[in-house]
């Protein structure tokens, strides 16, 4: 029966972080995240009418320059595109098949170099807000699990808005755990993947204005040892990515606390297209079963 109830509540987890993927669109792998202080970022995706590439070139946080690819396979057209800080194109090639020509930023020249009639690019300019500045900033914030409460359960303990969730290290295998900024928006996720003794926890972030200046993971065997002067400044020696072995770092516990504090600077909509992150609302009754589920775990670890 006990096995019964552990797989229950193993699949209410999955499709409560299954709900979370498919309510957040921005969700790329962490290897592939966004970061501007790191040089460039590159994202491909497809539209209806084509294959289309962005390479952003950010400095001090700020887009400096921006390359839009546009390969129409049906159309047998490509366009190029390059846009400085304030959206102004710099140059940019058009591709039919048997012709190329190109654009200075003043005028359409052939392969001679002669000055040509070329189309009207006025339209991929929609691409270039997609990576502007806009919307409303939210600056050191912090990005954590989707979890039990700290501030409902433990009343006096912190009145912050962080969460810690309850994993069972008894089974191996990857798990998806949601996450959220700001106590108000889920973004991104959490991965946790148990294996020959060993857990590791590592996150996605979504691409777009999202910026991540400090991380702080942390894994506890028992609530009483989470206090009131490490909520007051989180830091750990765990890392993201890093294996941790069950039976040394986490006493051998079945069950075992984790915390996430990711202080971050984020812009919503992180797209021009206006398209928000889901809001974190405590009261819908997926996620009260979910907590409820945690509570659950979190008394039998305390048992």
């Amino acid at each position: 029966m006990k096995k019964l109830i552990a797989l229950l509540l193993t699949l209410m987890l999955l499709l409560s972080a299954a709900a979370g993927l498919a309510e957040d669109p921005y969700v790329p792998m962490r290897s592939g995240h966004f970061s501007p202080n790191t040089g460039p970022s590159h994202l491909e995706q497809t539209e209806m009418n084509g294959k289309l590439e962005y390479d952003a070139y950010y400095s001090d946080r700020k887009l400096q320059q921006l390359e839009v690819e546009l390969v129409c396979d049906k159309a047998g057209v490509e366009y190029e595109v390059y846009y400085d800080s304030l959206g102004r194109v710099i140059s940019a090639e058009y591709e039919t098949p048997g012709n190329e020509i190109y654009y200075d930023g003043v005028v359409w020249t052939d392969k001679d170099g002669k000055i040509t009639t070329g189309p009207d690019i006025s339209f991929m300019k929609k691409y270039f807000y997609k990576f502007s500045p806009h919307g409303q900033s939210y600056l050191n914030n912090t990005m954590g699990l989707v979890g039990i409460s700290l501030r409902d359960q433990f009343p006096g303990l912190t009145d912050k808005w962080y969460n810690v969730v309850p994993i069972d290290l008894t089974e191996e295998g990857s798990w998806v755990y949601p996450m959220a900024v700001s106590n108000k928006y889920y973004m991104g996720n959490c991965i946790i993947t148990v294996r020959d003794g060993t857990v590791t926890v590592d996150y996605t972030i979504p691409y777009g204005r999202f910026y991540v200046d400090d991380q702080c993971l942390a894994w506890f065997t028992d609530v009483k040892e989470i206090d009131a002067n490490f909520l007051n400044n989180p830091t750990s020696n765990f890392r993201f990515g890093q294996p941790v072995s069950i039976k040394d770092d986490l006493k051998g516990k079945d069950i075992a606390l984790l915390f996430i504090c990711n202080h971050v600077d984020y812009v919503v909509p992180l797209k021009r297209d206006g398209a928000r992150p889901s809001r974190l609302l405590r009261g819908n009754p997926n996620l009260r079963k979910t907590v409820a589920g945690y509570v659950e775990l979190l008394d039998k670890m305390n048992q």
